[in-house]
């Protein structure tokens, strides 16, 4: 599966960094190691919403509203990744969420781009 229709909210450009605000709803079958191709539905996103070139490489992302979970951008195999507590933290640090339906979650996060 993939993440839910990715939305750009607002643009900010200073230099080549660029911040997007996104909204999405989470991966109907979230995948182990996260939803692969981040930076591809990010970049249809742009494209989506006229935000000038959507050839844009990501750089990371911080957290606006996710719901009480913890998203991780991982750059190196371009995975969006989902972290949660288990027991309010109690069992240990934090571990990649097992839900497998997370298309009833949204997500906001700003994502920084050159």
């Amino acid at each position: 599966m993939s993440l839910g229709t990715i939305t750009v909210t607002r643009k900010v450009k200073q230099g080549p960094i660029r911040a997007d605000l996104l909204s999405f709803a989470g991966d109907g079958a979230y995948p182990g190691g996260g939803t692969a191709d981040f930076e591809g539905l990010y970049r249809e996103a742009l494209a989506e919403a006229g935000a000038g070139s959507p050839n844009r490489e990501v750089l990371g992302i911080i957290q606006v509203d996710v719901s009480g979970y913890v998203l991780r951008y991982d750059d190196v195999n371009d995975k969006l990744m989902v972290f949660e507590s288990d027991n309010g933290g109690a069992d240990g640090p934090l571990q990649e969420s097992t839900t497998a339906n997370l298309s009833g979650v949204t997500f906001r996060c700003i994502v920084l781009s050159i």
